[in-house]
């Protein structure tokens, strides 16, 4: 087929057909582009997921290594675990605990929470659903005098120690 043609003058012309995209290649082009994302998603929740685990194992060892610093101070004493399961806690506990302990020993931050703990019982600040006063808070509070109510606690901490750990659950000891 010839798409050439006379001009009114007498010149040979061509047709010029428009530039663009027909509807069956932008098609393709879509479908291709959803198998990529297809393929690659479940691939990119695992990374997300493995690089969750690589930081709570990061929590672990920054504990780990903060207590063996503390061991070392205390001639290979073991720090007291000092939050009892379940138990209420009061102000000596909680500042004798393992947390407040070992927080000179971290050299920065240690995050308590892990980032693999998705319970709901972490205070709202925290991005949970619990009303209650978060470790900080507890403390706050409980230093300046204020009697606290001990049904308003959220979870405090993804990590612990054995009970077996500490000398506040166990008495004579």
């Amino acid at each position: 087929m010839n798409s050439h043609f006379r001009q009114a003058d007498g010149r040979r012309g061509c047709k010029i057909s428009p530039a663009g995209f027909t509807l069956i290649e932008l098609l393709v082009v879509i479908a291709v582009i959803a198998v990529l994302i297809g393929i690659l998603l479940p691939a990119l929740g695992q990374a997300r997921k493995s690089a969750r685990s690589l930081v709570c194992l990061s929590n672990v060892r920054q504990i780990e290594v903060a207590h063996a610093l503390y061991a070392d101070t205390y001639k290979g004493a073991f720090v007291d675990a000092g939050l009892a399961h379940g138990g209420p806690p009061n102000l000596a506990s909680i500042n004798g605990s393992w947390i407040n302990t070992l927080k000179p020993f971290y050299g920065g931050t240690v995050n308590v929470r892990s980032p693999m703990d998705k319970s709901e019982f972490w205070a709202l600040s925290q991005g949970g659903t619990d009303p209650g006063y978060t470790l900080d808070e507890f403390t706050g509070l409980a230093a300046s005098g204020k009697s606290l109510p001990l049904t308003k606690l959220a979870r405090w901490t993804s990590y612990g120690l054995n009970d077996w750990l500490t000398t506040s659950t166990r008495p004579g000891l």
